[in-house]
């Protein structure tokens, strides 16, 4: 028993006082425990709230569930994450509108820094949609091209050589 209480992390103290640390019994996959996770994240709780709750399984579960393809969990939470970047997008929307005509300073940076912080998890969520697009772009004109033969032209001098004046490398002349 001692052993065990040893592993755990250590308690953090909050406002002084120290943490109770409570130690769930793992939760089993099942059908109903896994589409409330997905029904939760489509309404727009992260896994990390939905998780808190005391009979739920903890984030790591949840993500064994999503890596394990006999639970076909994988798909179906993946969906949901997509849901989740599109429910932080328009959380964006409300926040921006929120402050319109606000000549509050302090209001203002703080909707930013929420406007940005949904931005950022948007684009890790679902980065097809939300994340930086990176073009490579040319002139239609002159086309991008792409080198697939190399070839070795001779070409004659420009004005006349005397091949005898030229050094030889790395001979000495009395070698000739």
């Amino acid at each position: 028993m001692r052993a065990d209480r040893d592993s755990l992390p250590p308690l953090r103290e909050i406002n002084g006082r120290k943490a109770k640390r409570t130690v769930r019994a793992p939760v089993r996959y099942t059908e109903e425990l896994a589409s409330e996770v997905i029904d939760r994240m489509m309404s727009g709780e992260s896994l990390r709230q939905i998780c808190r709750d005391p009979h739920m399984p903890d984030e790591k579960a949840v993500r064994k569930w999503a890596a394990d393809p006999e639970l076909n969990f994988g798909p179906h939470y993946a969906r949901a994450r997509e849901a989740l970047a599109d429910h932080y997008a328009a959380e964006i929307i409300e926040l921006s509108d929120a402050v319109a005509g606000c000549s509050d300073n302090s209001v203002v940076q703080a909707a930013r820094l929420q406007v940005d912080s949904r931005k950022w998890i948007a684009s890790k969520l679902f980065p097809r949609q939300f994340g930086d697009r990176m073009t490579v772009e040319g002139n239609p004109d002159a086309p991008l091209q792409t080198v697939t033969r190399i070839e070795l032209v001779a070409v004659a001098p420009s004005s006349p050589v005397d091949l005898d004046q030229l050094p030889l490398a790395n001979v000495k002349q009395d070698e000739k």
